[in-house]
């Protein structure tokens, strides 16, 4: 058996590990998941997809799961166990939608949305270029550094690509989360979800200080780039989502293998 039967063979197993996890939690007539009918769909949709045309449309999947994922954190949160949760409910006029609605008891909602950053950078000379250009930029007390013959290319481009993803997902749901306080007030709360390999957790730790207080922090490589693209497309952010969150969810695992509530950084450099 080939190395793409292997592969193959893994990817199904974990489909069926998934199938038979979740389906219960999400689809049956006592969950607490409303809507979730529309959700499983949309995983059933993305492995239909991935069965069809391959390796190319299973980034899908991964983002499906990485919601079933959060769905679950969500339903055996203790602190809302007598909350309905609904998924993608109608919410605003333009029919824009956040992930998860939970309404609180004491009044507004907990608008929680999830999103998968999976950057895939290069390693070519043209990427150690590019690295080589950037670290100019980074603050004089700050230090990235990588091995060019370790893949150094790659992993300081996925981790800028990661840190783009985090203000361009970010951005998005502000502009979603001020619609939603017009129907209904609430906390907004930012679930990034990865695999632990292409980005690392202390690095939504620097987005998440600088976002939640208006300052970089003094350990932050991309602090000078980040202010900068911000002055320049003059872009004034909202800062209405109260909190980030974090799942690292790597390709074996079908729940989440590491959750944090409320990212933030060191005390030390914030």
């Amino acid at each position: 058996m080939g190395q793409a039967a292997v592969m193959c063979d893994e990817i199904e197993q974990h489909i069926a590990a998934v199938q038979a996890f979740y389906e219960p939690l999400i689809t049956d007539s006592d969950s607490r998941l409303e809507g979730g009918t529309k959700l499983w769909v949309q995983f059933t949709d993305a492995v239909a997809a991935y069965r069809k045309r391959g390796k190319a449309a299973f980034t899908a999947v991964i983002e499906r799961v990485n919601e079933l994922a959060v769905a679950c954190i969500i339903l055996n949160d203790p602190s809302l166990a007598s909350c309905k949760v609904l998924y993608e409910p109608q919410i605003a006029a333009d029919d824009r939608r956040i992930d998860f609605v939970v309404p609180a008891a004491e009044g507004g909602n907990l608008y929680i949305e999830v999103k998968t950053v999976r950057p895939t950078a290069g390693d070519s000379a043209e990427d150690w270029q590019k690295y080589e250009a950037r670290k100019k930029y980074h603050p004089e007390n700050v230090r990235y550094l990588v091995c060019k013959s370790w893949l150094g290319a790659a992993i300081y481009g996925n981790s800028f690509s990661a840190r783009s993803k985090f203000m361009e997902y970010t951005r998005d749901f502000e502009a979603r989360l001020a619609e939603a306080h017009k129907v209904k007030p609430g906390r907004g709360f930012l679930v990034f979800c990865g695999s632990g390999m292409e980005w690392r957790h202390s690095e939504l730790e620097d987005f998440a200080d600088f976002y939640l207080t208006g300052r970089h922090r003094q350990d932050d490589p991309f602090a000078k780039m980040e202010a900068e693209a911000l002055t320049k497309g003059r872009i004034a952010l909202k800062r209405n989502i109260a909190a980030f969150g974090f799942v690292k969810r790597p390709m074996d695992c079908i729940t989440a293998e590491k959750w944090i509530a409320g990212v933030r950084g060191p005390l030390l450099f914030r």
